[in-house]
């Protein structure tokens, strides 16, 4: 159930409608006052207080997936918008250079591959030592990948918008020249 499209697209909708939220002057200024901080903060707080609340057989609960999962994408999405109006200590705290490292070069990757990390070594993972040598365990094959494969594309990338830049700006000359 965690892999199924339908169920992920509650957060997906609630991200692209914070966003367009965000676009919007008048949102941004409501935000950006007393909401900004109800929302930091009770954002956090819900979204930490189902980390703590759900047990080891969350898997096995219908409601997990049909209820508790699209409400946290929602109060994530929530918490999200207050950090992004409002100086808080939530917010200095992840504008932190290695936090922000880790986000802007890692979440992705350890959001793509911790499921495998997960599939493959759970078994091994006993107890709380467990727990933490497959969070390790994740976060390393998630940098790992994220310097293998993220930053080859995106130095690719560049290069390529580079070129594509020169050529429009050749062509540009050439035409402007016979004219």
């Amino acid at each position: 159930m965690y892999f199924s499209p339908v169920l992920g697209v509650v957060p997906l909708a609630t991200g692209c409608l914070l966003a367009l939220l965000l676009d919007d002057e008048r949102f941004r200024s409501f935000a950006s006052g007393l909401a900004g901080h109800i929302g930091t903060w009770a954002g956090a707080a819900a979204v930490l207080g189902v980390q703590f609340w759900i047990d080891d057989d969350w898997t096995e609960h219908a409601w997990t997936f049909g209820l508790l999962m699209p409400v946290t994408g929602v109060f994530a999405a929530v918490l999200i918008g207050g950090l992004v109006s409002v100086r808080t200590p939530v917010s200095a705290a992840l504008s932190w250079t290695p936090v922000a490292w880790f986000g802007r070069r890692v979440s992705y990757s350890a959001y793509l591959w911790h499921p495998l990390v997960i599939a493959l070594l759970g078994t091994f993972a006993i107890g709380w030592f467990g727990d933490v040598w497959l969070f390790a365990a994740a976060v390393v094959v998630s940098i790992g990948a994220a310097y293998a494969v993220e930053v080859p594309v995106e130095k690719l990338r560049a290069r390529t918008r580079e070129a594509h830049r020169l050529v429009t700006e050749d062509r540009a000359a050439r035409s402007a020249a016979t004219s």
